[in-house]
């Protein structure tokens, strides 16, 4: 207690000290703060899980879409890590996002992403979208048999839609299903025939062709399989199928006559390129190719008659076409025709790009090996590298 005096000494009266503690208000305060939160975040988890919640997840996606395609990859990751964290038991968000790693070429984050849609969904044609897009990134990263094995599983997926009642769906959702399956078998075909599982690949490559029979990749890619098992009639038929109906027959040719160089089966060679010439009579490079074909089954007279159409068309356009002047010399050699054959290299050799003296070089090599004793080949030969020494 406080006495308090007046100016005489008296005492006027006492006061009681009031201790100073925490107010009575504050525990309510602080009771009511916490049940508010808690109700705020009852509340936000309500709203995400309510439609509302598919809303802001429909807007991250679109936002990641954009994102992505702009090549922001973080951002667009970002946007649908917050779809994943919002419907974390829904395949969109792992989808999108394994799209998008794929694409900024984060390989294994993309794996791990399709691997944890494939937990959560069950509709075929989805799931059939994760295999196929966890294959291509197992190509890129090299694991062949893993591609092998998610391409088999996502044919098997988009062609199980068939049966579960998607059958019943608008034609254009079937075609592009059907295309989406085409597409795994025309994958499939590519990597057991670089396997060299030739009969796998003619299986695969047969399971895309009985959805478009204009694939010319199906073709091409059967034929590449067939020859390769010395199925030659079959391999030829499909080779000049992929050559009608490619986009690129250029590519095309170039690429069975690749396969066909591999299995010396020249006869296949000559076959499509004789279909090839009547459908391009007057493309130089195609009449090319013929010749070395024709040079290739022994027809030396026709490769010559071959080879020099091919020039002339070609001195018209101006195009360089420096081997099929090597490849007419060296036909002319095989022959036995000696003057030409000098007057032919010299002009291939003055009319030439450095990088087609190699190629010349080495088929002079295969003739003298088969024709060690004929003292014309062994001139040329040594008149061409001597040459390809010189400075240009």
């Amino acid at each position: 207690m406080t006495d308090v005096y007046d100016r005489s000494g008296s005492t006027l009266a006492r006061i009681t000290p009031v201790r100073k503690g925490a107010p009575k208000w504050l525990p309510i305060t602080i009771i009511v703060l916490v049940l508010t939160a808690a109700l705020l975040c009852f509340a936000y988890k309500a709203i995400l899980a309510s439609p509302i919640g598919d809303v802001i997840c429909f807007c991250y996606n679109l936002s990641g879409n954009n994102a992505s395609e702009n090549g922001n990859w973080d951002e667009a990751n970002a946007d649908y890590s917050q779809v994943i964290a919002i419907r974390p038991r829904k395949v969109d968000g792992y989808l999108l996002r394994g799209i998008n790693e794929d694409k900024a070429r984060q390989f294994s984050s993309a794996i791990a992403d399709d691997t944890a849609g494939l937990a959560v969904s069950t509709i075929p044609e989805v799931v059939g979208d994760l295999y196929f897009n966890r294959a291509m990134a197992d190509v890129s990263l090299h694991r062949l048999n893993d591609a092998i094995s998610d391409y088999t599983m996502a044919s098997s997926q988009y062609s199980n839609r068939l049966g579960c009642g998607c059958s019943e769906s608008p034609l254009q959702q079937k075609r592009e299903l059907d295309k989406r399956q085409m597409s795994a078998d025309e994958q499939l075909s590519y990597l057991y025939y670089i396997r060299s599982n030739y009969p796998a690949g003619i299986k695969a490559s047969s399971a895309a062709l009985a959805f478009d029979q204009t694939d010319d990749y199906g073709y091409l890619m059967r034929g590449k399989s067939e020859l390769c098992l010395l199925q030659d009639a079959a391999a030829t038929n499909d080779f000049i199928n992929a050559f009608h109906f490619s986009q690129n027959p250029s590519n095309t040719l170039a690429q069975a006559g690749t396969v066909v160089d591999k299995t010396r089966q020249y006869r296949v060679g000559l076959a499509i390129y004789n279909d090839a010439s009547r459908a391009l009579p007057n493309t130089p490079d195609v009449l090319g190719s013929l010749g070395w074909y024709q040079y290739e089954a022994g027809e030396y007279t026709s490769a010559i008659g071959t080879d020099e159409r091919s020039l002339n068309l070609a001195h018209d356009s101006n195009t360089d076409l420096g081997w099929i002047r090597f490849n007419l010399a060296l036909t002319y050699a095989a022959l036995g025709q000696n003057s030409l054959a000098q007057t032919a290299y010299t002009n291939a050799l003055a009319n030439c790009r450095p990088a087609d003296i190699p190629g010349a070089i080495s088929d002079l090599k295969n003739l003298v090996a088969k024709h060690p004793d004929t003292p014309l080949f062994q001139t040329e030969l040594l008149h061409v590298e001597q040459a390809s020494k010189s400075p240009q």
